[in-house]
């Protein structure tokens, strides 16, 4: 699986839904668990390439940019307002 796609794909907005207050919620936890699991595939990806004899520098130092990209949005989505009402 592609990190790249798998990235494009966690900022991808969720499809509408009802304009409920807990709706609302519950697609920003689904947004936010797919960015998690996002992270952890990198995490993971960044570990098996670390174990090589010779890692790929370049390969690294792409996934660590993926990963810090994913943080980034983390971080953003946790501090974005949420909408009550």
């Amino acid at each position: 699986m592609r990190f790249e796609a798998c990235l494009f794909l966690s900022s991808a907005p969720d499809p509408p839904i009802e304009s409920n207050a807990f709706e609302e919620e519950l697609t920003m936890s689904r947004r936010m668990f797919r960015l998690m699991l996002v992270h952890q595939q990198i995490d993971e990806a960044l570990e098996r390439e670390r174990k090589y004899r010779v890692p790929d520098p370049f390969k690294l130092s792409r996934l660590k940019k993926m990963k810090l990209r994913t943080k980034d949005l983390i971080h953003r989505f946790m501090r974005t307002p949420r909408r009550v009402g």
